[in-house]
């Protein structure tokens, strides 16, 4: 790992993010096998590999420090937004397992605590119910097999609150951070003035004991 702490921080929280990759990955395999989603071999094959290559390239990009010419905010939202596309592209090919896959778009939102502010990540958060409720208008518009609009609109309105409770946290985060940001900055500039005043009654004393033992008149 880099010497960095704040590279070593970045590239550590990527890692962690790719492990949502891999549970959405898994997934996805484990509907397959089990008849349970809409894409073929080809398709599931093509994605993987895809999210591999994306992995590593953004890992290489991470290790080799270019992402030190890009605003992290601006990083983050990019690489949420592909998490959110290969994710919401699973969740319309599931079926009775619709619902566990939701639950990877909380992981995403979550990630979004460490880099992005409070509106920021209530716009990832608005953004991932818009997506997911235009999926369950395509399903219903192009008359699905077994669809049951009542069952999604419900699975989409928890989702919508644990992503407005998620917002919710964030802000509450951002204004602990600030405040902990603001007690720092308090104690270091406490701290500073409190040195100058040790040095000058160190003076001062130095001063004191000078005249002490010396006869002013005579210097003696």
């Amino acid at each position: 790992m880099p010497a960095e702490r704040k590279q070593r921080d970045v590239i550590e929280r990527f890692l962690l993010s790719v492990t949502a990759y891999a549970l959405c990955v898994a997934i996805a395999w484990i509907a397959k096998f089990s008849g349970l989603t809409r894409l073929s071999y080809e398709a599931l094959i093509a994605g993987s590999l895809a999210i591999l290559a994306y992995v590593i390239v953004v890992y290489l990009v991470y290790r080799t420090g270019l992402n030190r010419r890009i605003e992290d905010s601006v990083f983050t939202r990019l690489q949420m937004l592909v998490a959110i596309g290969w994710i919401s592209l699973f969740v319309w090919s599931a079926e009775e397992l619709r619902g566990a896959m939701l639950m990877i778009y909380l992981f995403v939102a979550m990630f979004s605590f460490f880099t992005l502010s409070p509106r920021q990540t209530a716009g990832i958060g608005l953004l991932i119910s818009t997506i997911y409720g235009a999926l369950i208008g395509l399903d219903w518009w192009r008359g699905r097999p077994d669809f049951n609009l009542i069952v999604n609109v419900v699975q989409w309105c928890i989702l919508s609150a644990a992503l407005l409770w998620s917002s919710s946290i964030s802000a509450y985060l951002s204004s602990v951070r600030q405040k902990m940001r603001s007690s720092t900055r308090l104690v270091r500039t406490q701290s500073a003035e409190l040195s100058s005043t040790n040095r000058e009654l160190e003076t001062a004393l130095a001063r004191l004991g000078h005249l002490a033992v010396t006869d002013e008149l005579t210097g003696l």
